[in-house]
């Protein structure tokens, strides 16, 4: 096995450390979305959008238990930043 030189060790654990750190940021990012969801169940506001109290339908829900709009509002969504993103 070769042995690395000291600055590419150095490379390699700043790339792990960064790894790490992005995923227990992902990690906290959904448990506060599994969070909202139990809430919203609490509530008995699940499985409606948030933007046209209409049901979110159960294979979006499936898919993604914690989805707070339809997909097409969604889509919506992604269409608006997409078009913003390109500017």
């Amino acid at each position: 096995r070769r042995r690395l030189c000291g600055s590419t060790e150095r490379g390699r654990a700043a790339l792990e450390h960064w790894l790490d750190l992005r995923l227990r940021d992902r990690e906290s990012m959904l448990l506060r979305k599994i969070e909202e969801a139990l809430r919203r169940i609490k509530d008995r506001e699940y499985g409606y959008c948030k933007t046209t109290g209409e049901p979110i339908g159960i294979p979006r829900l499936l898919a993604r238990p914690t989805a707070e709009v339809s997909v097409d509002v969604k889509g919506q969504n992604e269409h608006v930043e997409a078009q913003f993103r390109d500017r």
